[in-house]
């Protein structure tokens, strides 16, 4: 800005200063005097010289200033209104400079929220090749909503710009979006398919089914996996569609990741028939034991009673791995929902269980904390070795301290001579 713009002002007027402060390069000292001119309340926006000189020394300062410069100088632009649009799309037309200065641009641009705007995002999408813009010039044009979609015409001729649509219509998540999603699901390339494919499971709309279908079946697995979660957005409110007896063969797909969505996407369907089908898979022989994790909690997502008792039943199977077992002992203590149900279960279970198991189901029978389980957890002091043993009282502890020591002083008072139970009563204090 020309010093003559401000020659009619004090000299101690912060523009002047910000102004020397500029021609020093001296950016945190420029950020300063701005901020303060406008926060301090003598800024007034209709003096044109006072407005277009602060808009020119912010754009200065986005240009020119580090990442905090620029990250503050990019609010002040904000609070500038429309005359700040203008300059910024200048900013961020140019080629020339810094791709961060720009970045910090389109985000200014995208609170105005100017339908001027869009063709200029749209063109960056095909001229850039920094992902950082490109990723920024998306977010923004789906933060626009329906206002961009007849500008993404020019988009779809290329595969590159077709991938960045694809991403535009994801954010925008409008049935308009629909038609143009289920063609770029049919794209050749598998990445631009994904993204469609995902974006079309938040939607309910019927059209959509077929589509999700078929893409279980892609050669790509990025695109299998992203139909299996578009399924788990979608399966509740499209029910005429086995989505269960579709996502089962997934499972066991040669993609870990498929596997693993596969999974959660049951769980989110969460019906009897999507537990069963999680445990059948979790019991299959030569399963690795990072996948069985996965099935399991998917499984103790479930809130069915059906999921509580094939949790049980991984508990009490041997030929699963400690961890597992373990694992389904943790889920079923944080059953809140049904924790008598799930309290009654480890109870019975507990007399019997293997010694490798105890600690993790008397800490389960604390976590549920359902006082019928204070008498069998007692009855287990006997027999329990020292660390077993401080599982126990933590999980008394937790049901009800009161009731718990009442019943581990009546135990210790029927049989005097324990020393296991003499133990446990010097060490609950």
């Amino acid at each position: 800005m020309p010093d003559a713009a401000l020659s009619n002002r004090p000299a101690t007027h912060p523009l002047q200063s910000a102004q020397a402060a500029s021609d020093l390069r001296d950016w945190p000292q420029v950020l300063a005097l701005l901020q303060g001119l406008i926060n301090g309340g003598g800024f007034d926006p209709t003096d044109e010289v006072t407005l277009q000189s602060t808009v020119d020394l912010a754009l200065d300062l986005l240009v020119e200033g580090e990442f905090q410069e620029r990250w503050e100088g990019a609010k002040v632009l904000a609070k500038l209104g429309d005359r700040a649009i203008e300059g910024l799309i200048d900013l961020v037309q140019d080629s020339e400079i810094d791709p961060d200065a720009r970045w910090f641009g389109i985000r200014v641009l995208t609170e105005f929220q100017s339908p001027q705007i869009i063709p200029l995002l749209i063109a960056l999408l095909q001229d850039s090749q920094d992902p950082d813009l490109q990723t920024m010039a998306v977010n923004s044009l789906g933060q626009m909503g329906q206002a961009v979609l007849p500008h993404l015409d020019s988009l779809y001729g290329q595969p590159q710009t077709r991938r960045l649509a694809a991403q535009v219509l994801s954010l925008v998540r409008h049935s308009q979006t629909i038609p143009p999603l289920l063609a770029l699901a049919q794209d050749s390339q598998a990445e631009t398919r994904a993204i469609a494919i995902e974006a079309l499971g938040s939607f309910h709309s019927p059209q959509i089914a077929q589509t999700l279908l078929n893409a279980l079946q892609d050669k790509a697995s990025i695109v299998r996996s992203a139909a299996v979660k578009g399924i788990g957005f979608c399966a509740q409110e499209l029910q005429a569609v086995d989505w269960v007896g579709a996502i089962v063969p997934m499972l066991n797909d040669l993609n870990l990741d498929t596997c693993r969505h596969s999974a959660l996407t049951l769980s989110r369907i969460a019906t009897p028939e999507s537990a069963l089908a999680l445990h059948r898979a979790l019991t299959q022989p030569h399963l690795p034991e990072s996948l069985g994790l996965e099935f399991i909690r998917a499984l103790g997502w479930i809130e069915h009673p059906t999921a509580l008792n094939l949790l049980m039943d991984a508990i009490q199977n041997a030929n699963l791995t400690k961890r597992l077992r373990q694992e389904a002992c943790n889920l079923l203590g944080r059953r809140q929902q049904a924790r008598l149900h799930s309290s009654q279960l480890l109870q019975v279970y507990l007399p019997d269980s293997p010694p490798e198991l105890r600690a993790s189901l008397v800490t389960a029978l604390g976590q549920l904390a359902e006082p019928s389980a204070i008498a069998p957890l007692v009855a287990l002091i006997p027999t329990a070795d020292g660390h077993l043993r401080l599982h126990i009282i933590a999980a008394l502890r937790s049901i009800d301290p009161l009731l718990a020591q009442q019943a581990l002083q009546a135990a210790t008072n029927a049989d005097p001579t324990h020393p296991g139970l003499q133990q446990a009563l010097k060490e609950w204090g």
